[in-house]
Parts: structure tokens; C-alpha cells; sequence
């Protein structure tokens, strides 16, 4: 059996790759009560207990972060919708704890979109 290689990046790396224009498709997967009290700008929300293998909601063909609170559930949610895969798939290491604490921007839902 062959094992999925998901890179684990770090918030200052998020941030250069975002400030350099590359597309990055951000996946929460904390809990929707918890995206709407503040998530990363353009996040979508993808809670991890709602993830289903059979019907994986992103889009593959464009790289992906996904993060929770601290990166125990982004873990877990990268080997529900990966299992075997290849994409470009990282894990926010730092989580939504880490982007916070830094004073990067968020946004919440009265600022963005219905996702």
C-alpha cells in the first residue's frame, strides 16, 4: 500500500504563499460555530464530522490548506479526503491558534461570504 504524502506547513509560509498571488484553496475543518467566531480570509468551512470519502468537496486540481484549531482534526481530515490520493494537499501546522496569535487577518461571517 502506498502512502499519501501531505506536506505540514507553518503560518509564515502560508503567508508568503498567499502575499505571492499563488491560488490556495483554504479548507476549515473546525466546527461551524467556530468558523463563524473567526476563520482565515476565503476560508471555506468543511467540518470534520460532516467529511465524507465518497463525496470530497475539493477541488483537486488546485493546491489546498486545510486547519483546525491546532492541526489535530486537519490531520484527520487530510487522511478522510486523501485516502491514496495525490494532490497538493498541505496541513497548516500552527492551526487557527497559531494564525491568531500572530495577528494575521481573519475574517468572520459577517464580513465574507455564505460558504
Amino acid at each position: 500500500m502506498e502512502l499519501t504524502k501531505i506536506s505540514v506547513l507553518r503560518c509564515e509560509q502560508i503567508v508568503r504563499t498567499l502575499e505571492s498571488g499563488t491560488p490556495l484553496q483554504l479548507i476549515d475543518v473546525r466546527s461551524r460555530a467556530e468558523w463563524l467566531k473567526g476563520h482565515l480570509p476565503g476560508a471555506i468551512s468543511l467540518p470534520l464530522q460532516d467529511l465524507n470519502p465518497n463525496t470530497n468537496p475539493l477541488d483537486l486540481s488546485k493546491p489546498s490548506l486545510i486547519y483546525c484549531h491546532e492541526g489535530f482534526r486537519a490531520t484527520t481530515a487530510a487522511s478522510i479526503l486523501l485516502p491514496g490520493g495525490e494532490a497538493a494537499v498541505a496541513i497548516l501546522m500552527d492551526g487557527f491558534e497559531g494564525w491568531s496569535a500572530l495577528g494575521l487577518p481573519l475574517e468572520t461571517q459577517d464580513e465574507s461570504s455564505s460558504n
